[in-house]
């Protein structure tokens, strides 16, 4: 809006600026017919030349003014964005706040103050774990009776001391434990809270493996190209009787490696070069526990970007009789 205003007025005096040596010109013209005065030299220059001068002058100002307002706009947005930035920050800061007083407020209301289990009596060849479970109560009263609730079946918990409920119970290592509740008996009335329990047992006492990956990878001729190197990383590495990879790309079993020593030692293995490559590099690690089970996982590593890695991947347990007990339904 400033930079119209200002044309519009370095218009009108250009304009004004115009007319006025076009008046005077003319009457120096009539002067210098009517022989008042001879047309030795003009001080006045011709209309045409001071248009295109102020013409030249108009655009140095229009220039210098864009510029300015342009600086002066970019400052400001500059300065608005900022201030969006930390109008956002703040909104989040805001939101993790009122989360935080919803949760503060719904545990408020909680009965139970905290609650834990412990592991008892686990035998991985019958494939059942004991499970100790505690609650402790925020308030009690000498009725209050607690009982754990999961998968159908009824845990009572016992009064171990003041405000602390205790019960045990055994499950299947790779039993679906569900979402448990709590059901809290006092003076008659009784109501239900959630519980926490893991949703499988076998994370515990099985060596389920992770990797430590670093990988490059690019496509030249219509190759993959590729190097790295990886760790198979288990929980309990010492449960582990034989550990094998297997290399394969589009379906294809490229190469199987024995990688027992690496795995129990957490050792880095570096890529072999010379794999013939696809479109991935895919993984089938195969763990084989000291109690017969047999771990299989198989992982996407290196892909392209049209692979469907959800597809490939999949993590499976089998027992000793080669059933599978457990597998992954998110993969």
């Amino acid at each position: 809006m400033n930079l119209a205003i200002y044309l519009i007025i370095m218009l009108a005096v250009a304009a004004g600026i115009v007319a006025a040596c076009i008046v005077a010109y003319n009457r120096r013209l009539d002067r210098i017919a009517s022989g008042e005065i001879r047309d030795t030299h003009s001080s006045i220059p011709e209309p045409r030349t001071t248009a295109g001068v102020l013409y030249r002058i108009i655009l140095m100002v229009v220039a210098v003014l864009a510029l300015f307002s342009i600086s002066a706009a970019n400052g400001k947005l500059t300065s608005l964005q900022s201030r969006v930035n930390q109008l956002q920050s703040e909104q989040s800061q805001l939101v993790s706040e009122i989360e935080d007083l919803q949760t503060q407020l719904e545990q408020s209301t909680y009965s139970v103050a905290n609650s834990w289990w412990e592991y008892d009596n686990v035998d991985l060849d019958a494939g059942t774990a004991e499970v100790v479970y505690t609650a402790r109560l925020k308030q009690h009263a000498e009725d209050t009776a607690v009982t754990l609730e999961f998968n159908g079946k009824s845990i009572p918990l016992e009064r171990e001391t003041p405000g602390s409920f205790t019960g045990r119970f055994t499950v299947g290592l790779f039993e679906d434990l569900g979402q448990p509740f709590l059901c809290i008996t006092e003076n008659g009335v009784t109501k239900g809270e959630s519980a926490e329990l893991p949703d499988y047992v076998f994370w515990e006492f099985l060596p389920m493996p992770s990797y430590s990956c670093q990988f490059e990878s690019g496509a030249s001729l219509g190759k993959m190209k590729y190097s790295g190197s990886y760790a198979v990383l288990a929980k309990g590495p010492e449960e582990i009787e034989t550990a094998s990879v297997t290399y394969l790309s589009g379906g294809r079993e490229l190469k199987t490696l024995d990688i027992t020593e690496e795995v129990r030692d957490g050792k880095t293995i570096t890529l072999e070069k010379g794999l013939n490559l696809e479109k991935d590099l895919t993984f089938r690690l195969e763990l084989v526990t000291k109690t017969g089970y047999r771990i299989v996982d198989q992982t996407v590593m290196i892909y392209d970007s049209s692979i469907d890695t959800e597809l490939l991947d999949y993590l499976k347990i089998l027992d000793r009789d080669g059933n599978v007990v457990w597998e992954d339904g998110y993969r």
